[in-house]
């Protein structure tokens, strides 16, 4: 069985989205890229998210998203795929 593996892209839209939801104003974005794993000869593949790592003051906070890998592809995660998190939720929690 052969392992494919591909790099996922994080949309400039989201990003766009996002910094302007949260601000860019003392706020430091780090964006890890994802990776789609195929496993030549099977249906079966897996999806290593987009990892976003938020700084703002004391806090620090890392989402994930899927991409075109989910059905919404902006929908962004806290801890794993069952914690669905908004923006405006997760400007709320960078403001605490």
């Amino acid at each position: 069985m052969k392992i494919c593996s591909k790099k996922m892209k994080i949309s400039n839209d989201f990003k766009d989205k996002l910094e302007s939801t949260i601000g860019i104003k003392n706020t430091e974005y780090t964006y890890i890229p994802g990776q789609l794993i195929q496993f030549k000869g099977t249906n079966m593949s897996c999806v290593n998210p987009n990892k976003i790592i938020i700084k703002k003051a004391e806090k620090e906070v890392i989402i994930l998203n899927y991409g075109e890998y989910y059905y919404e592809e902006d929908a962004i995660f806290l801890y794993d795929i069952q914690h669905k998190c908004t923006l405006n939720k997760l400007k709320e929690l960078m403001a605490k």
